[in-house]
């Protein structure tokens, strides 16, 4: 039987990051739920930020794990590159600061 709703954001589309976690979760018998993989980008293509952030806002979840790489910049490779700026990435973790803020409960 399902025990909680975790949301999670993996680092990028690699198996080790999506398909062998959501494996383990139901192994674990928790239900997990991630972006739609189109929007995990694929390998040189970065993530899609803002597709992301509105399916965080739009489920409703008991935890929230994020990697702060896919979030902030669309993955691990696009962490490496300066197409972002720190102001940017600031603005993003403000709005996981006011999604915290709505969602008290939800463990991050």
């Amino acid at each position: 039987m399902k025990n909680n709703k975790i949301l999670y954001v993996p680092l990028d589309d690699r198996p080790v990051n999506l398909m062998i976690v959501k494996q383990l979760a139901n192994l674990a018998e928790l239900e997990i739920k991630t972006p739609i993989k189109e929007d995990l980008g694929c390998f040189l293509k970065e993530g899609n930020v803002n597709s992301i952030k509105k399916w965080i806002n739009t489920e409703k979840c008991d935890s929230l794990i994020i990697s702060l790489d896919m979030l902030l910049y669309g993955g691990l490779i696009a962490s490496r590159t300066d197409k972002r700026s720190v102001e940017e990435a600031m603005d993003i973790l403000k709005f996981l600061k006011a999604y915290k803020k709505e969602n008290r409960d939800t463990k991050i």
